[in-house]
């Protein structure tokens, strides 16, 4: 995003160990990617490039959709751009960038200006493309600072397929180095013998002291939608930070009782 450089797609393929490497047409965002599998171009605006990637080693394409655009914008008929590409390619799809806007009050530090309409329109347009946060690990405000000014404006959103796609997602806030924009680093893997199973809630989770602010958080943040709407994505929203919290706070508990079971027994 923003290179503030010449274009040299070999030069920096060449540098940064990928084969192959496109742009959008202001040369704002860059995509890379190496020769085990096949990119093609859907999309190219000027803040957003759409791409499709395919390889012999995935049952299944999926899309990565990179976006730098402004609230504005994102009234003006993003959501709608998003949606038609969801729709006509139902694959794994994965939609990040600078969208220059946060999901919640918790995701700024350092203002008193009211961005409610902005957050309930963001949140408007996320849940009618049927998309949710990856949510993250590091810093919250670790995305942009400036003069005091911390926001989470680097977000990775995912459809439905992507989780059952690639099961093992996550984001990293990752520390900034002489810019006031952070680096988030995506990390997918791919698990083909994966059984689906549903969701669990665990009486456990009652007893920490973290799980009511933790599903709090998620409940309390505006999304502008009423009634049944409201409901059903606040439910997806809880279970998709409330698995994040689990994998963090309690682990692999099935593994860790093997483990204290087998020293028991030693």
């Amino acid at each position: 995003m923003e290179p503030m450089t010449s274009v040299d797609f070999p030069m920096f393929c060449r540098k940064l160990g990928f084969h192959y490497g496109v742009g959008n047409h202001t040369n704002k965002i860059w995509v890379f990617w190496k020769n085990s599998i096949s990119g093609q171009l859907l999309r190219d605006t000027k803040q957003n490039i759409v791409l499709r990637f395919s390889s012999p080693f995935y049952p299944s394409s999926f899309i990565p959709h990179s976006f730098m655009q402004k609230v504005l914008e994102l009234r003006k008929g993003t959501c709608g751009m998003i949606s038609e590409s969801l729709l006509l390619l139902p694959l794994p799809s994965l939609v990040g960038g600078d969208f220059n806007c946060f999901l919640s009050p918790d995701d700024r530090i350092g203002s008193n200006s009211n961005r409610t309409l902005d957050m309930i329109e963001f949140g408007q347009m996320i849940s009618d493309c049927g998309i949710v946060d990856a949510d993250f690990e590091g810093n919250n405000m670790n995305t942009w600072v400036r003069n005091g000014l911390m926001e989470r404006l680097y977000i990775i959103l995912l459809n439905g397929p992507w989780d059952g796609f690639f099961p093992k997602s996550s984001v990293i806030h990752l520390p900034r180095v002489q810019s006031d924009h952070a680096i988030l680093l995506f990390q997918a893997s791919l698990t083909i013998t994966r059984s689906l199973t549903a969701f669990r809630y665990m009486k456990m989770w009652a007893r920490h002291q973290s799980f009511l602010s933790t599903v709090a958080q998620v409940l309390e943040a505006p999304i502008g939608l009423s009634r049944l709407l409201n409901l059903h994505h606040k439910l997806v929203m809880v279970k998709q930070k409330l698995k994040w919290w689990n994998k963090n706070v309690f682990g692999n508990i099935f593994a860790k009782l093997k483990e204290a079971e087998t020293s028991v027994s030693l």
